[in-house]
Protein backbone atom coordinates (compact mmCIF):
# COMPACT_ATOMS: atom_id res chain seq x y z
CA UNK A 1 0.00 0.00 0.00
CA UNK A 2 1.22 3.35 -0.61
CA UNK A 3 1.90 6.85 1.24
CA UNK A 4 1.33 10.10 0.25
CA UNK A 5 4.40 12.30 0.74
CA UNK A 6 5.83 15.70 0.19
CA UNK A 7 9.52 15.52 -0.67
CA UNK A 8 11.30 18.49 0.52
CA UNK A 9 14.83 17.40 -0.59
CA UNK A 10 17.22 15.25 -1.87
CA UNK A 11 21.12 14.15 -1.06
CA UNK A 12 23.68 11.17 -2.38
CA UNK A 13 26.27 9.78 -0.67
CA UNK A 14 28.63 6.44 -1.45
CA UNK A 15 29.34 3.87 0.44
CA UNK A 16 32.32 2.26 1.10
CA UNK A 17 31.92 0.33 -2.53
CA UNK A 18 31.33 3.36 -4.61
CA UNK A 19 27.78 2.79 -4.74
CA UNK A 20 25.46 5.77 -4.92
CA UNK A 21 22.90 5.51 -2.05
CA UNK A 22 20.01 8.09 -2.30
CA UNK A 23 18.60 9.66 0.76
CA UNK A 24 15.19 11.99 0.72
CA UNK A 25 13.64 14.25 3.35
CA UNK A 26 10.34 13.91 3.05
CA UNK A 27 6.93 14.65 4.87
CA UNK A 28 4.32 12.39 5.76
CA UNK A 29 1.01 11.99 7.36
CA UNK A 30 1.59 10.45 10.95
CA UNK A 31 -1.87 8.21 10.59
CA UNK A 32 -0.70 7.12 7.17
CA UNK A 33 2.76 6.17 8.64
CA UNK A 34 1.10 4.18 11.39
CA UNK A 35 -1.76 2.52 9.01
CA UNK A 36 1.45 1.78 6.60
CA UNK A 37 3.28 0.23 9.40
CA UNK A 38 4.28 -3.80 8.38
CA UNK A 39 2.55 -6.18 11.08
CA UNK A 40 6.31 -7.61 12.23
CA UNK A 41 7.64 -4.11 11.87
CA UNK A 42 9.31 -4.35 15.39
CA UNK A 43 10.98 -7.70 14.27
CA UNK A 44 13.19 -6.41 11.47
CA UNK A 45 16.04 -8.34 12.23
CA UNK A 46 18.71 -5.73 12.66
CA UNK A 47 16.85 -3.41 15.26
CA UNK A 48 17.05 -4.59 19.20
CA UNK A 49 14.11 -5.55 21.14
CA UNK A 50 11.64 -2.21 22.81
CA UNK A 51 13.18 -1.07 26.05
CA UNK A 52 11.89 0.62 28.52
CA UNK A 53 12.13 4.08 28.62
CA UNK A 54 10.89 6.92 31.23
CA UNK A 55 11.15 9.24 28.46
CA UNK A 56 9.69 7.36 25.75
CA UNK A 57 7.40 6.19 27.84
CA UNK A 58 5.79 10.30 28.15
CA UNK A 59 6.11 10.58 24.18
CA UNK A 60 2.23 10.38 23.94
CA UNK A 61 1.84 13.02 26.25
CA UNK A 62 3.90 15.47 23.23
CA UNK A 63 1.65 13.75 20.74
CA UNK A 64 -1.47 15.10 22.23
CA UNK A 65 0.05 18.28 22.60
CA UNK A 66 1.23 18.99 19.38
CA UNK A 67 4.47 18.67 20.28
CA UNK A 68 7.29 18.56 17.39
CA UNK A 69 9.08 15.08 16.92
CA UNK A 70 12.09 13.96 16.07
CA UNK A 71 12.80 12.55 12.65
CA UNK A 72 12.41 8.77 12.32
CA UNK A 73 15.03 7.37 9.76
CA UNK A 74 13.25 4.64 7.10
CA UNK A 75 14.43 2.42 4.60
CA UNK A 76 12.67 0.91 1.58
CA UNK A 77 13.57 -1.72 -0.67
CA UNK A 78 11.84 0.10 -3.73
CA UNK A 79 11.80 3.46 -5.32
CA UNK A 80 10.64 6.73 -4.46
CA UNK A 81 7.26 7.42 -6.72
CA UNK A 82 8.65 11.45 -7.54
CA UNK A 83 6.01 11.87 -10.07
CA UNK A 84 2.87 11.10 -7.77
CA UNK A 85 4.35 11.87 -4.77
CA UNK A 86 4.35 8.68 -3.09
CA UNK A 87 6.31 5.73 -0.62
CA UNK A 88 6.25 1.95 -0.90
CA UNK A 89 7.19 -0.64 1.56
CA UNK A 90 9.38 1.00 3.89
CA UNK A 91 11.30 -0.62 7.51
CA UNK A 92 12.59 1.17 10.90
CA UNK A 93 16.17 2.10 10.44
CA UNK A 94 15.96 5.03 13.44
CA UNK A 95 13.06 5.55 15.37
CA UNK A 96 11.28 1.74 16.50
CA UNK A 97 10.89 2.90 20.00
CA UNK A 98 9.25 6.40 19.37
CA UNK A 99 7.05 4.18 16.77
CA UNK A 100 6.17 1.44 19.44
CA UNK A 101 4.67 3.67 21.64
CA UNK A 102 3.47 6.34 19.09
CA UNK A 103 1.23 2.75 17.87
CA UNK A 104 0.15 1.76 21.24
CA UNK A 105 -1.49 5.02 21.78
CA UNK A 106 -2.89 5.25 18.76
CA UNK A 107 -4.27 1.72 19.37
CA UNK A 108 -5.63 2.98 22.71
CA UNK A 109 -7.33 5.59 20.75
CA UNK A 110 -9.02 3.71 18.58
CA UNK A 111 -9.77 1.40 21.31
CA UNK A 112 -11.77 3.52 23.20
CA UNK A 113 -13.32 5.53 20.23
CA UNK A 114 -15.20 2.28 19.41
CA UNK A 115 -16.27 1.53 22.61
CA UNK A 116 -19.36 2.61 24.78
CA UNK A 117 -17.10 4.10 27.56
CA UNK A 118 -15.73 7.33 25.66
CA UNK A 119 -17.91 9.59 27.01
CA UNK A 120 -17.95 7.75 30.73
CA UNK A 121 -13.87 7.54 30.81
CA UNK A 122 -13.58 10.81 30.46
CA UNK A 123 -16.24 12.02 32.95
CA UNK A 124 -14.59 9.74 35.57
CA UNK A 125 -11.03 11.64 34.91
CA UNK A 126 -12.83 14.73 35.25
CA UNK A 127 -14.00 14.15 38.47
CA UNK A 128 -10.73 13.92 39.86
CA UNK A 129 -10.95 11.08 42.31
CA UNK A 130 -7.88 8.85 41.19
CA UNK A 131 -9.63 6.01 43.50
CA UNK A 132 -12.81 6.05 41.29
CA UNK A 133 -10.62 5.59 37.79
CA UNK A 134 -8.60 2.71 39.15
CA UNK A 135 -12.13 0.71 40.51
CA UNK A 136 -13.61 1.17 37.45
CA UNK A 137 -11.01 0.39 35.22
CA UNK A 138 -8.43 -2.04 37.23
CA UNK A 139 -7.47 -4.33 34.59
CA UNK A 140 -4.78 -3.27 32.45
CA UNK A 141 -5.40 -2.15 28.79
CA UNK A 142 -4.19 -4.96 26.64
CA UNK A 143 -3.51 -3.15 23.30
CA UNK A 144 -1.48 -5.73 21.32
CA UNK A 145 0.08 -9.30 21.87
CA UNK A 146 3.45 -7.77 23.35
CA UNK A 147 2.06 -4.37 25.31
CA UNK A 148 -0.69 -3.65 27.37
CA UNK A 149 -1.32 0.05 28.94
CA UNK A 150 -1.42 -0.07 32.85
CA UNK A 151 -4.43 1.94 34.58
CA UNK A 152 -2.22 4.28 35.57
CA UNK A 153 -1.14 5.37 32.12
CA UNK A 154 -4.28 5.12 30.55
CA UNK A 155 -5.46 7.49 33.08
CA UNK A 156 -2.72 9.61 32.04
CA UNK A 157 -3.57 9.61 28.32
CA UNK A 158 -7.59 11.03 29.09
CA UNK A 159 -5.92 14.14 31.75
CA UNK A 160 -3.97 14.88 28.72
CA UNK A 161 -6.58 15.43 26.61
CA UNK A 162 -8.63 16.98 28.97
CA UNK A 163 -5.68 19.43 29.90
CA UNK A 164 -4.53 20.13 26.66
CA UNK A 165 -7.15 19.30 23.27
CA UNK A 166 -10.38 19.39 25.48
CA UNK A 167 -11.68 19.79 21.54
CA UNK A 168 -11.56 16.85 20.32
CA UNK A 169 -13.01 15.23 23.44
CA UNK A 170 -14.49 11.98 23.25
CA UNK A 171 -15.64 11.87 19.39
CA UNK A 172 -12.41 13.06 17.39
CA UNK A 173 -9.56 11.84 19.91
CA UNK A 174 -7.74 10.59 16.30
CA UNK A 175 -7.19 13.86 15.21
CA UNK A 176 -4.07 14.63 17.00
CA UNK A 177 -2.41 12.02 14.22
CA UNK A 178 -3.92 13.85 11.57
CA UNK A 179 -0.35 15.69 11.40
CA UNK A 180 3.27 15.97 9.36
CA UNK A 181 6.08 14.10 10.50
CA UNK A 182 8.96 14.36 9.03
CA UNK A 183 11.40 11.23 7.85
CA UNK A 184 14.65 10.36 6.19
CA UNK A 185 14.40 7.82 3.64
CA UNK A 186 17.15 6.31 2.19
CA UNK A 187 16.56 3.57 -0.79
CA UNK A 188 17.60 0.38 -1.92
CA UNK A 189 20.51 -0.02 1.09
CA UNK A 190 22.66 -3.01 1.04
CA UNK A 191 22.26 -5.03 4.44
CA UNK A 192 26.02 -4.16 5.13
CA UNK A 193 24.90 -0.13 4.96
CA UNK A 194 21.69 -0.25 6.70
CA UNK A 195 23.49 -1.97 9.57
CA UNK A 196 26.25 1.02 9.35
CA UNK A 197 23.69 3.45 9.14
CA UNK A 198 21.80 1.93 12.27
CA UNK A 199 24.92 1.70 14.62
CA UNK A 200 25.40 5.41 13.70
CA UNK A 201 22.35 6.46 14.49
CA UNK A 202 22.12 4.91 17.68
CA UNK A 203 25.38 6.50 18.72
CA UNK A 204 23.62 9.14 20.59
CA UNK A 205 21.22 7.34 22.12
CA UNK A 206 20.82 5.19 25.30
CA UNK A 207 23.91 2.99 23.99
CA UNK A 208 23.20 -0.07 21.83
CA UNK A 209 25.02 -2.79 23.56
CA UNK A 210 28.49 -4.40 22.33
CA UNK A 211 26.57 -7.96 21.87
CA UNK A 212 23.94 -6.48 19.61
CA UNK A 213 26.43 -4.41 17.64
CA UNK A 214 28.93 -7.15 16.87
CA UNK A 215 25.63 -9.59 16.00
CA UNK A 216 24.68 -6.78 13.54
CA UNK A 217 27.79 -6.43 11.45
CA UNK A 218 27.65 -10.33 11.03
CA UNK A 219 24.10 -10.42 9.99
CA UNK A 220 24.38 -12.22 6.97
CA UNK A 221 25.85 -15.07 8.07
CA UNK A 222 23.03 -15.94 10.55
CA UNK A 223 20.64 -16.85 7.61
CA UNK A 224 23.23 -19.32 6.33
CA UNK A 225 23.79 -20.70 9.78
CA UNK A 226 20.16 -21.44 9.66
CA UNK A 227 19.63 -23.14 6.51
CA UNK A 228 22.75 -25.29 6.89
CA UNK A 229 22.55 -26.31 10.76
CA UNK A 230 18.89 -27.29 11.38
CA UNK A 231 20.05 -28.43 14.93
CA UNK A 232 21.26 -24.97 16.47
CA UNK A 233 18.83 -22.85 18.19
CA UNK A 234 20.49 -19.40 17.91
CA UNK A 235 19.87 -16.61 20.51
CA UNK A 236 20.14 -13.08 19.57
CA UNK A 237 20.97 -10.11 22.32
CA UNK A 238 17.84 -8.62 21.35
CA UNK A 239 15.85 -11.42 22.50
CA UNK A 240 17.79 -12.79 25.98
CA UNK A 241 20.32 -11.16 27.79
CA UNK A 242 23.69 -12.99 28.32
CA UNK A 243 22.94 -13.89 32.19
CA UNK A 244 19.47 -15.10 31.40
CA UNK A 245 21.03 -17.47 28.88
CA UNK A 246 23.74 -18.83 30.90
CA UNK A 247 21.29 -19.55 33.43
CA UNK A 248 19.03 -21.37 30.93
CA UNK A 249 20.77 -22.23 28.70
CA UNK A 250 19.74 -25.71 26.53
CA UNK A 251 22.03 -28.44 24.31
CA UNK A 252 22.42 -26.68 20.45
CA UNK A 253 21.80 -23.31 21.75
CA UNK A 254 24.32 -20.96 21.22
CA UNK A 255 24.49 -17.18 21.70
CA UNK A 256 24.96 -15.31 18.59
CA UNK A 257 27.75 -13.16 19.40
CA UNK A 258 29.39 -15.83 21.24
CA UNK A 259 29.96 -17.66 18.20
CA UNK A 260 31.32 -14.69 16.36
CA UNK A 261 33.37 -14.27 19.17
CA UNK A 262 34.62 -17.69 19.45
CA UNK A 263 35.70 -17.69 15.70
CA UNK A 264 37.19 -14.18 15.91
CA UNK A 265 39.35 -15.42 18.91
CA UNK A 266 40.40 -19.18 16.94
CA UNK A 267 41.60 -16.90 13.82
CA UNK A 268 43.35 -14.53 16.02
CA UNK A 269 45.02 -17.42 18.55
CA UNK A 270 43.83 -14.77 21.29
CA UNK A 271 41.11 -14.53 23.65
CA UNK A 272 38.78 -11.50 22.08
CA UNK A 273 37.36 -9.10 24.36
CA UNK A 274 33.81 -7.62 22.92
CA UNK A 275 34.02 -4.43 23.66
CA UNK A 276 34.00 -0.82 22.01
CA UNK A 277 37.23 -1.02 20.51
CA UNK A 278 36.36 -4.41 18.81
CA UNK A 279 33.29 -3.18 17.36
CA UNK A 280 35.26 -0.23 15.26
CA UNK A 281 38.35 -2.32 14.37
CA UNK A 282 35.33 -4.86 12.54
CA UNK A 283 33.97 -1.87 11.22
CA UNK A 284 37.29 -0.68 9.66
CA UNK A 285 38.10 -4.19 8.49
CA UNK A 286 40.26 -6.15 10.64
CA UNK A 287 42.16 -9.08 9.27
CA UNK A 288 40.04 -11.82 11.18
CA UNK A 289 36.63 -10.56 10.23
CA UNK A 290 37.63 -9.86 6.61
CA UNK A 291 38.67 -13.51 6.99
CA UNK A 292 35.48 -15.03 8.27
CA UNK A 293 33.48 -12.77 5.57
CA UNK A 294 35.46 -13.85 2.52
CA UNK A 295 35.52 -17.71 4.06
CA UNK A 296 32.09 -18.77 4.98
CA UNK A 297 33.51 -22.01 5.52
CA UNK A 298 35.25 -20.94 8.69
CA UNK A 299 31.96 -20.68 9.62
CA UNK A 300 30.46 -23.94 9.25
CA UNK A 301 33.96 -25.40 10.41
CA UNK A 302 32.66 -23.25 13.77
CA UNK A 303 29.50 -24.92 13.92
CA UNK A 304 30.08 -28.36 13.46
CA UNK A 305 32.79 -27.87 15.97
CA UNK A 306 30.81 -26.25 18.39
CA UNK A 307 27.60 -29.03 18.14
CA UNK A 308 29.77 -31.73 18.07
CA UNK A 309 31.37 -30.34 21.50
CA UNK A 310 28.26 -30.07 22.97
CA UNK A 311 27.12 -33.47 22.47
CA UNK A 312 30.54 -34.50 24.27
CA UNK A 313 29.84 -32.77 26.57
CA UNK A 314 26.27 -33.24 27.51
CA UNK A 315 27.22 -37.07 26.94
CA UNK A 316 30.28 -36.63 29.70
CA UNK A 317 28.70 -34.15 32.03
CA UNK A 318 24.94 -33.93 31.80
CA UNK A 319 23.43 -30.76 32.42
CA UNK A 320 26.75 -29.03 34.20
CA UNK A 321 28.76 -29.92 30.78
CA UNK A 322 25.94 -28.13 28.86
CA UNK A 323 25.95 -24.89 31.18
CA UNK A 324 29.95 -24.94 31.05
CA UNK A 325 30.02 -23.54 27.71
CA UNK A 326 27.04 -20.85 28.21
CA UNK A 327 29.91 -18.26 29.03
CA UNK A 328 32.19 -16.51 26.10
CA UNK A 329 35.19 -16.86 29.06
CA UNK A 330 35.01 -20.93 28.72
CA UNK A 331 34.20 -20.72 25.08
CA UNK A 332 36.64 -18.62 23.22
CA UNK A 333 39.74 -20.12 25.78
CA UNK A 334 38.87 -23.50 24.74
CA UNK A 335 39.55 -22.44 20.91
CA UNK A 336 42.34 -20.44 21.67
CA UNK A 337 44.29 -23.48 23.11
CA UNK A 338 43.22 -25.67 20.02
CA UNK A 339 44.74 -22.55 17.66
CA UNK A 340 47.38 -22.25 19.43
CA UNK A 341 48.20 -26.02 19.94
CA UNK A 342 47.93 -26.22 15.77
CA UNK A 343 45.58 -28.81 16.04
CA UNK A 344 42.37 -28.70 13.95
CA UNK A 345 38.83 -28.80 15.33
CA UNK A 346 38.28 -32.55 14.33
CA UNK A 347 41.54 -33.26 16.06
CA UNK A 348 40.29 -32.49 19.54
CA UNK A 349 36.92 -33.55 19.09
CA UNK A 350 38.84 -37.04 18.46
CA UNK A 351 41.04 -36.36 21.61
CA UNK A 352 37.82 -35.64 23.91
CA UNK A 353 36.38 -38.81 22.60
CA UNK A 354 39.35 -41.20 23.26
CA UNK A 355 39.92 -39.85 26.22
CA UNK A 356 36.69 -39.28 28.08
CA UNK A 357 35.80 -36.72 31.13
CA UNK A 358 39.08 -35.61 31.12
CA UNK A 359 37.99 -31.99 31.31
CA UNK A 360 36.65 -32.19 34.77
CA UNK A 361 34.02 -30.14 34.31
CA UNK A 362 32.77 -31.17 37.89
CA UNK A 363 36.15 -30.00 39.06
CA UNK A 364 36.28 -27.10 37.10
CA UNK A 365 32.95 -25.47 38.83
CA UNK A 366 34.27 -26.50 42.54
CA UNK A 367 37.40 -24.58 41.30
CA UNK A 368 35.57 -21.45 40.83
CA UNK A 369 33.63 -21.83 44.01
CA UNK A 370 36.77 -21.18 46.11
CA UNK A 371 37.74 -17.99 43.66
CA UNK A 372 37.91 -14.53 45.68
CA UNK A 373 35.90 -12.26 42.94
CA UNK A 374 36.51 -9.04 44.65
CA UNK A 375 40.74 -9.50 44.45
CA UNK A 376 40.67 -10.67 41.04
CA UNK A 377 39.23 -10.10 37.63
CA UNK A 378 37.23 -12.94 37.45
CA UNK A 379 36.90 -12.80 33.27
CA UNK A 380 40.79 -12.78 32.41
CA UNK A 381 41.25 -15.45 35.28
CA UNK A 382 39.01 -17.97 34.16
CA UNK A 383 40.16 -17.22 30.25
CA UNK A 384 43.85 -17.92 31.23
CA UNK A 385 42.92 -21.02 33.02
CA UNK A 386 40.76 -22.30 31.13
CA UNK A 387 43.49 -21.73 27.77
CA UNK A 388 46.10 -23.87 30.54
CA UNK A 389 44.37 -26.96 31.65
CA UNK A 390 42.88 -27.18 27.64
CA UNK A 391 46.45 -27.60 26.48
CA UNK A 392 48.35 -29.12 28.98
CA UNK A 393 45.01 -31.82 28.22
CA UNK A 394 45.76 -31.44 24.29
CA UNK A 395 49.71 -32.15 24.91
CA UNK A 396 49.29 -34.89 28.13
CA UNK A 397 45.77 -36.33 28.31
CA UNK A 398 45.69 -36.21 31.55
CA UNK A 399 42.20 -35.18 33.86
CA UNK A 400 42.85 -31.17 33.80
CA UNK A 401 43.33 -30.05 37.50
CA UNK A 402 42.03 -26.67 37.00
CA UNK A 403 43.32 -25.17 40.56
CA UNK A 404 46.82 -25.95 39.56
CA UNK A 405 46.26 -23.60 36.72
CA UNK A 406 44.86 -21.09 38.86
CA UNK A 407 47.82 -21.17 40.18
CA UNK A 408 45.63 -21.96 43.86
CA UNK A 409 48.08 -25.44 44.21
CA UNK A 410 50.82 -24.97 46.28
CA UNK A 411 52.08 -28.82 46.98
Amino acid sequence: MSCKIKVFSHTIEQNSSGKELQCYLIGMKLNDYLNNLPSDYQDYDIQRGIVRNNYLDNIGKDIIKGNHLPIITLTTDSSIDKENDLIEGFKILDGLQRTFRIHQLYLFLKKISEEEIKNEIFDVVKSENKNDFRRKYRSEWKLSDEFSYTVLEARNIVETFINYRKELVPNNLLDIFDREQWFEVWENLLIEDEIRKMILLNAGHKPMNNYHQLELLFLNQLSLIKKEFSKIEIVRGKDMSTLAYAKSRKKHQFYFAHIIETILSFLNEDVVTLNSSLIQSIQEGDDASIRIQENPEIISETINFLLEFDDILDSQFGNEGTKWIAKDTVLTAVVVAISRKGISYKDFIELLNKYPNKLNVEGFNDWRKTLDISSINIGKHTKETVILGISDFIENHNLINWKLYSGGLND
